[in-house]
């Protein structure tokens, strides 16, 4: 498991860079598999100082210039939610580099993460995904962004290519074509709605207070998409457990989702294809770009493969 520090050196940078006040405290926080997020009590308040996990190459640039103003237009526009505004810096920057480590800084945020949700709390969440789209329909400055993703079938060549070493690598062979035939046998020219997807959008990503949500958090993995992409994340993170499908909390998502904005037939359709399309992505991900957590590769992609043969034999 990779550990992540921050020195007292280094939060004495931050702490003048982004003025910020006297570090009382700090703290990693244990979430998330990409990033990592450390909870800074100081004498102004606390903040949430993230030290991003993967490098900063042009198309990661890209990918951080639009979060950003995806934050601030969602503020500017009176958001009803919560979320991570990014503070600017001494440069009038939001990003700082520090000793080989790309930071950001935001307010923390007060609510509860849930562990098991309750049905009033998946309705709430599907209120706040819709809620969303409806909000961010109106944002169209993303046209330096690439739709492409058919980068993944040169990850899947690569992915041929690897030795029969260990179990990881031995799954990898044996599951390989199987993956890359589920992600071509799927439809993907579907262009209906296309908005900036949250694209992790799940429970450990929202705080509550009581039932309600009240923030939305991780706005990392942006992409450009049909909002059905967007609810078929959602909904699988929800309702997916010991590789099956609840089509019951499906439904109910479904529903509260439509009471703020209806889906169209062909976007319902849509939704378990793209739970298809996105395991063999992460089926990739979980092999190749996972850095945390590594010790749970095997069985994150073992689970990929049972979910995708699952939502095969709902979708037949």
């Amino acid at each position: 498991l990779i550990k992540m520090k921050l020195t007292k050196s280094e939060l004495n940078t931050i702490s003048n860079q982004y003025n910020l006040g006297k570090i009382i405290s700090i703290k990693l926080m244990r979430k998330g598999v990409v990033n990592y997020n450390f909870d800074a009590k100081t004498d102004r308040g606390e903040v949430i100082i993230r030290i991003m996990g993967y490098k900063l190459d042009e198309h990661n640039k890209k990918k951080k210039e639009l979060e950003f103003k995806i934050l601030n237009f969602l503020k500017e526009n009176n958001f009803p939610y919560e979320i991570p505004v990014p503070i600017k810096n001494k440069s009038n920057n939001y990003l700082s580099r520090i000793n080989e480590k790309n930071i950001w800084v935001y307010k923390k945020i007060i609510g509860d993460r849930v562990k098991k949700l309750n049905k009033e709390q998946i309705k709430e969440i599907a209120k706040a995904l819709a809620t969303y789209h409806k909000f961010i329909y109106k944002f169209k400055d993303y046209s330096n962004i690439n739709r492409d993703e058919t980068w993944i079938l040169n990850k899947f060549s690569e992915m041929r290519k690897v030795e029969s070493n260990n179990k990881i690598n031995k799954l990898v062979l044996d599951k390989i074509d199987f993956i890359e035939k589920s992600y071509l046998e799927i439809k993907k020219d579907f262009n209906e709605n296309i908005i900036v997807n949250h694209s992790d959008f799940h429970k450990h990503n929202v705080l509550f207070q009581g039932n309600k949500v009240v923030a939305i958090l991780d706005f990392d993995n942006l992409k450009i998409a049909p909002r059905a992409k967007d609810i078929s994340y959602a909904i699988r993170a929800i309702s997916i457990k010991n590789s099956k499908l609840n089509n019951r909390t499906m439904n109910l998502f479904i529903k509260e989702y439509e009471k703020i904005w209806p889906l169209s037939k062909k976007e319902k359709q849509m939704i378990i294809p793209y739970m298809i399309i996105d395991r063999c992505i992460v089926f990739w991900w979980f092999y190749e770009g996972m850095k945390k957590k590594k010790h749970k590769k095997y069985e994150y992609m073992l689970d990929s493969v049972n979910i995708i043969k699952n939502l095969q034999k709902q979708l037949h």
